[in-house]
């Protein structure tokens, strides 16, 4: 089936709900080869000579699975999911001008293959199967479940990039520091088992969280040698929800800086948002300065553009929680 698509200004966003299947945006986007490595992602497992629309089948009774698809709901944000479902009221296409959050909240779905966003065309389709699905599920107890399940989420992926290596207590302290949630060791246990293999960062044993590139005992025992010399200092909710919704402290003005003087340079919104995210977590990580202006390579015009951006990253590093001071910030140690 030919995607059919309607002439727009350069600068708008189209989300696109289209009659087809789910089945056939898969065969549309993927060959022979890209549905094999998709079926190995999702464990489905196939015969060299099935056909290709043999293997697509699998996969979308595979996704398409009620609890296998409420599951991969729960990881998605307040705020994209109050998006998601404002915009799949509508029963056809619409243009979105100059919008990126919209685009945004369907990232997710889109890194498990329910829907294609086209970053060149910056156009989101949307299988009329999937959509349909959505609004099955989602009611008053997949929210509830839905909120405490991102917030966990929300707080282990800030961890993730801040400790490597969280106790369980540790975890309730900044998961019941939000107004509103509360949960115990067995809640926050039972929580994450409900976020989906694909979205853990973490593997929960010993009664802690460590991450996957941990678990070589050389690793883990490095971060801890690292670490053990500074108190672990919480962040604050702001900063989880800022992290995973924003990509930065949208409060810090020198990240301000940065990203408006990113926007200048002819960037998406959805590229810029991967610009600063990917600029955020590295200082949380501790590269060094030269390194990060790397990042800025063919963005620097001239002496005034290379101090600017020089004088601003020195004060997001001094700013920045990091992990080698195990949430710490320069001006705290």
């Amino acid at each position: 089936m030919e995607v059919k698509r309607k002439c727009r200004k350069a600068g708008d966003y189209m989300i696109v709900l289209e009659e087809l299947s789910l089945f056939e945006m898969l065969d549309q986007i993927y060959s022979l080869e890209g549905i094999h490595k998709l079926a190995d992602v999702r464990d489905i497992s196939y015969d060299e000579d099935d056909t290709k629309k043999k293997i697509i089948k699998d996969i979308v009774d595979c996704l398409l699975d009620e609890d296998y698809f409420r599951e991969h709901l729960y990881v998605i944000s307040d705020q994209h999911m109050k998006i998601i479902r404002k915009l799949l009221k509508h029963q056809d296409r619409f243009i979105l001008s100059n919008r990126s959050k919209e685009n945004e909240a369907f990232i997710e779905l889109d890194a498990l293959d329910y829907v294609d966003i086209d970053e060149e065309r910056e156009e989101v389709f949307i299988p009329m199967d999937v959509r349909n699905l959505i609004l099955k599920i989602d009611n008053h107890e997949f929210e509830k479940t839905r909120r405490k399940v991102f917030w966990l989420h929300a707080v282990l992926y800030h961890a993730f990039f801040l400790y490597g290596l969280v106790s369980i207590d540790e975890v309730c302290t900044m998961y019941n520091s939000r107004a509103g949630f509360n949960a115990s060791r067995e809640d926050i246990e039972y929580y994450f088992s409900l976020i989906p293999l694909d979205f853990q960062k973490f593997v929960y044993m010993d009664d802690n969280f460590i991450a996957f590139d941990l678990l070589k005992k050389d690793s883990l025992e490095s971060t801890k040698e690292l670490q053990q010399y500074y108190e672990m200092k919480y962040p604050r909710t702001d900063q989880i929800l800022d992290h995973y919704n924003e990509g930065y402290p949208i409060s810090s003005i020198s990240y301000n800086r940065i990203d408006q003087f990113i926007r200048t340079k002819s960037l998406s919104e959805y590229k810029e948002k991967k610009f600063m995210r990917k600029l955020y977590e590295s200082i949380i990580q501790g590269e060094k300065l030269a390194k990060l202006l790397d990042y800025f390579d063919g963005y620097l015009k001239d002496e005034d553009e290379v101090l600017f951006i020089t004088r601003n990253l020195k004060e997001a590093i001094k700013e920045t929680p990091q992990y080698k001071y195990h949430g710490r910030n320069e001006y705290e140690i």
